[in-house]
């Protein structure tokens, strides 16, 4: 069952135009999902809340990604398991270069049509001068190469924990930041104990893409997890009565006109 409160069920969140109605048996299931991403850490309590300014100091409110009303798990722990986005993350730039692209004609030009690399004679001796784009090393490669420190304005970024080199080299890259995705519940092992405080909120998931899937809209696939659940429909919703996000201006052309040349921000003819 949900909990109720004189104006209905206390946790909700809108799909598909419908309001679902989140019962225990689906906030349980959140919780687990917590459980599972900071096992291991010492310390781990949380509850769950609706999202209001009124919880927050000055200016911090605008930190957040809650809408008011949003239903959100918030998480305390103490451990190794942080989250994601705590962890400092290398960032490594590759310029690819084109290096097999040659065309015909320029086979026997003195330089490549592209990568601005010259052609260089098998007479010459490497001594005579450094050639722009060598292919090769300069060295004989060790068996292990210096990784450098991330570069990050972020002080309070946590290193992450540091992994034993396995016998044969291995590129890695961190999962690419999507444009799309903003609020992410994934964690990670940091280098030392960190105390953490999180706040999952469930609208905002539900309203981000599905980066792995691209057959499947995230709110179909939420929608189906709460009527996995039993959660119940509370209200449907037709396009004009949608709640629009605090980040979307609702004004039409006409206000923003008046509302600049009153504001004296805008010029006009």
């Amino acid at each position: 069952m949900s909990e109720n409160t004189d104006d209905g069920p206390k946790y909700t969140i809108t799909l598909n135009n419908k309001q679902y109605a989140l019962n225990e048996p689906f906030r349980s299931s959140i919780e687990e999902r917590a459980e599972r991403e900071y096992a291991g850490n010492g310390m781990l309590s949380y509850w769950w809340k609706v999202a209001d300014p009124e919880q927050y100091a000055d200016g911090a409110w605008e930190q957040t990604v809650h809408d008011v009303g949003d239903p959100v798990l918030v998480i305390e722990t103490q451990g190794t398991q942080v989250p994601w986005e705590n962890l400092d993350q290398l960032e490594v730039e590759v310029d690819f270069l084109d290096f097999f692209t040659l065309s015909k004609e320029d086979e026997n030009s003195d330089a490549t049509h592209s990568n601005g690399m010259k052609s260089v004679e098998p007479e010459r001796d490497d001594n005579d001068e450094i050639v722009e784009g060598r292919t090769h090393f300069p060295h004989i490669p060790r068996g292990y190469e210096d990784m450098p420190y991330p570069e990050s304005d972020r002080m309070d970024k946590i290193p992450p924990k540091v992994e034993r080199a396995g016998d044969k080299p291995e590129l890695v890259q961190w999962v690419p930041n999507h444009p799309d995705i903003t609020h992410t519940w994934s964690t990670g092992e940091a280098m030392i104990p960190v105390a953490s405080r999180v706040e999952w909120n469930v609208q905002k998931r539900a309203d981000q893409p599905r980066i792995f899937d691209r057959k499947e809209n995230s709110h179909d696939h939420w929608e189906s997890m709460l009527q996995m659940h039993g959660c119940e429909v509370i209200k449907r919703i037709t396009p004009e009565q949608s709640v629009p996000s605090r980040n979307v201006d609702t004004r039409s052309d006409e206000q923003r006109y008046r509302e600049g040349i009153a504001g004296g921000n805008n010029w006009h003819v």
